[in-house]
């Protein structure tokens, strides 16, 4: 095994004791404490994950860190470890091939992974094991960041749709106005509704007046179109 003295040192004198059935309760502490070591790194990954942008990159660096978020959680005070190989099933790890594209991805399975890992903390582990708190805590602080990040995500495919609807409206009303310049100015020997006609009876002063209005609210629309904060 290639842990860390640092960690282990302070459960036993040779790395090779934990392997010994006697020494379980030592070796799962220690095994806990080394995942705690591995969570504090996660804000880590997520910060380096959201400066990807080609999405075949981000599979390919992102498949491994949501399987090592799940190795944790699967690993975490599980005595097994020091019996034999523990990995995650098959169809978790297909499921994550499967669905691994985006940044929503990514905070999702670690979300799904640290709330296995809360469970096993809060109902599993004896209260006595020194990093308890810790883990619990780091845990917590993750779940925060994998929310916010998922919030904020959410802010901006919102954001995209109320900007696309603002353009769309921003395009109708120059199209309006122009509407209104086409047949305001007779272009193309255009002239009002025949039904309006006897409504409106335009008069020469009608004429200049829906003339200069028709400009004005071109003027008005396209300002509103090239100005606006979207």
């Amino acid at each position: 095994m290639f842990w860390p003295r640092e960690i282990w040192g302070q459960y036993t004198a040779k790395l090779e004791d934990l392997k010994e059935t006697n020494m379980r309760t030592q070796a799962v502490q220690c095994l806990n404490h080394m995942v705690l070591d591995a969570l504090q790194h996660m804000p880590h990954s997520i910060e380096y994950m959201q400066r990807l942008q080609n999405t075949q990159v981000f599979r390919f660096c992102a498949i491994p860190q949501i399987m090592a978020a799940g190795t944790l959680a699967l690993c975490y005070d599980n005595g097994k470890v020091f019996e034999g190989p523990v990995k995650l099933r098959r169809g978790l790890t297909a499921s994550v091939f499967d669905r691994c594209s985006d940044m929503h991805d990514l905070y999702s399975w670690f979300l799904a992974f640290l709330d296995m890992l809360e469970h096993k903390v809060l109902y599993d582990v004896a209260g006595e094991d020194p990093t308890r708190e810790d883990v619990l805590d780091q845990v917590t602080r993750n779940k925060d960041a994998c929310v916010s990040g998922l919030q904020q995500l959410e802010k901006r495919t919102s954001s995209g749709v109320m900007t696309s609807l603002g353009l769309a409206c921003d395009i109708a009303w120059v199209l309006v106005a122009g509407l209104w310049i086409y047949f305001a100015f007779g272009i193309g020997g255009a002239e009002l509704p025949p039904f309006l006609v006897p409504v409106l009876a335009p008069t020469p002063q009608f004429v200049v007046v829906h003339q200069v209005f028709s400009v004005l609210f071109l003027l008005l629309s396209m300002h509103g179109a090239v100005f606006s904060d979207r």
